[in-house]
C-alpha cells in the first residue's frame, strides 16, 4: 500500500510539471532579466520609462539641482544658503557642487540605459521589423542619449578635451562601464548629432501624439535640439552657424514652428 502511495504521488508531480510547463515561461536560474527582451510593445513602452522617469523624479536631474545651476534660466536667484551659490554665480564652478557633480552621475546612468534600448532594439531590427511603438521607442532612446550627453558635454567640455562617451552599437565587445574620453568636445557634439539625426528618423511627429502622449520625444524636437548644438559647436568653428540656420528654417518651414517675437514670450 505504501509503494502504491508513493508511487500516485510521483506520478502526480509529473503531471503538475508538465502541466506548469505549458502555461510558465521558465528562464534558467542566473539568466539576466534582460535576455529576451523587447518581445512585446509594453515591454518597449516600460523600457522608455527607465530613461524619462528618473530625469525629473529625484534632486539630481531636472527636479531640483540642475535648475539650482541654471537658476532656472535666470528666472530665480540662487540661494544665499546654499555652500556653493557663490562659485555659481560667479561662473567659477569647481565641478564638484551637487547640482554638477549629482547630474553628472544621473545622466551618465540614464544614457547606458539608452544605450541599452538602442542596441537591443537595433539588433532585433535585423531579423524582425519593428513595430510602430519598437520605432518610436528608438527614436526616443536617440533623442534622450544625444539630449543627456549634451548637458554633459557642454558643461565639461572644451576645446581640447572632450567628456566621456560611447555608443554600444559602436563598439563592439566594449566596457560598457567605461565611456571612452573624447579628445575635444566637438568630438561630443558631432556624437551627439548624429543621436538626433537617427532621432528624427525614428520618431513620429508632435501632431500624432494623442493628449497623454505629449511630452514624449518627436520629429521637431530632435531639429530644434541640433539647431542649440550647433550653437555651442559655432563657439569653436563658426562655419556651424550656418548648419544653426539650416535648422531653424527646417523648423518653420517643415514643422511649422516660429521663433518668439520677444524674450518675454519664452515666459
Amino acid at each position: 500500500m505504501k509503494k502504491i502511495f508513493v508511487f500516485a504521488i510521483a506520478v502526480f508531480a509529473t503531471l503538475m510539471i508538465s502541466g506548469c510547463q505549458k502555461f510558465l515561461d521558465v528562464q534558467p536560474e542566473g539568466t539576466p532579466a534582460a535576455v529576451g527582451y523587447f518581445q512585446s510593445d509594453q515591454q518597449a513602452e516600460n523600457a522608455i520609462k527607465s530613461i524619462y522617469a528618473p530625469m525629473y523624479d529625484g534632486d539630481d536631474g531636472f527636479g531640483r539641482e540642475i535648475y539650482w545651476e541654471q537658476t532656472a534660466t535666470c528666472m530665480f536667484v540662487v540661494g544665499k544658503t546654499k555652500g556653493w551659490s557663490s562659485t555659481l554665480s560667479k561662473m567659477v564652478p569647481s565641478g564638484d557642487e551637487d547640482p554638477l557633480s549629482g547630474t553628472y552621475k544621473l545622466f551618465y546612468q540614464i544614457i547606458s540605459r539608452a544605450n541599452w534600448i538602442v542596441d537591443n532594439l537595433l539588433e532585433k531590427s535585423k531579423t524582425t521589423e519593428l513595430t510602430p511603438i519598437e520605432k518610436r521607442s528608438l527614436g526616443e532612446a536617440y533623442f534622450q542619449r544625444g539630449f543627456l550627453h549634451f548637458m554633459i558635454a557642454y558643461r565639461f567640455g572644451c576645446k581640447t578635451q572632450g567628456v566621456p562617451a560611447v555608443k554600444y552599437e559602436e563598439y563592439d565587445g566594449a566596457d560598457y562601464d567605461i565611456p571612452q574620453q573624447q579628445p575635444t568636445v566637438m568630438d561630443n557634439y558631432d556624437m551627439i548629432i548624429k543621436d538626433f539625426e537617427k532621432a528624427k528618423e525614428y520618431l513620429p511627429r508632435f501632431e500624432t501624439y494623442s493628449v497623454a502622449e505629449r511630452g514624449r520625444a518627436h520629429e521637431a524636437a530632435a531639429v530644434g535640439m541640433m539647431a542649440r548644438v550647433y550653437t555651442y559647436w559655432a563657439v569653436y568653428d563658426s562655419s556651424k552657424w550656418d548648419n544653426v540656420i539650416a535648422c531653424v528654417n527646417e523648423l518653420e518651414k517643415t514643422y511649422g514652428r516660429d521663433l518668439a517675437p520677444t524674450n518675454h514670450k519664452l515666459f
